[in-house]
């Protein structure tokens, strides 16, 4: 008898860990949403007009089944609560350092060949992205000396 079985907790199917880890830079080619229809939940796959390389930066449990709306009388109360029919796991990708995170199934994801060979960089990995050369570098300390500032080091406008 298993530990988890001991427990009385049932094991989840994660996406194939074997193949992807989080951090793992991908291309991806279709993501996923939760939608509505008639008092369903469903789960919709979206495919993208090109591949698009992004980063693997979690794991999220996504639910279907219906939703149920019940109305108490006098109080007008309206609570909705969802009968969960099926559930899946989806890796979360971001595809910059800001953008917000997009639910992708494991069939959608592919490893990316050239940022693990080292000739794509993407941003979220390599901290040398931008662009400054020495000589904006030293042009840009020479403005900073040059601004007023008060008697705690703090810069005050003219």
């Amino acid at each position: 008898m298993s530990s988890s079985a001991k427990s009385g907790v049932e094991k989840l199917s994660l996406p194939d860990r074997e193949r992807f880890t989080i951090g793992d830079v991908v291309l991806v080619c279709a993501t996923v949403e939760r939608g509505c229809f008639s008092g369903e939940r469903i789960i919709v796959r979206r495919p993208m007009k090109a591949l698009k390389a992004g980063q693997i930066v979690g794991i999220r449990r996504i639910f279907e089944g219906t939703i149920t709306t019940e109305v108490y009388d006098g109080e007008g109360v309206n609570t909705s609560y969802l009968n969960p029919t099926s559930s899946e796991e989806v890796w979360l990708v971001r595809f910059g350092m800001k953008n917000r995170e997009y639910m992708v199934r494991d069939e959608d994801l592919i490893i990316d060949s050239y940022a693990l060979e080292g000739k794509y960089l993407v941003p979220i990995l390599d901290g040398n992205w931008y662009s400054w050369t020495e000589r904006d570098l030293a042009e840009l300390r020479e403005l900073v000396k040059e601004q007023s500032r008060d008697s705690k080091g703090r810069w005050v406008k003219k």
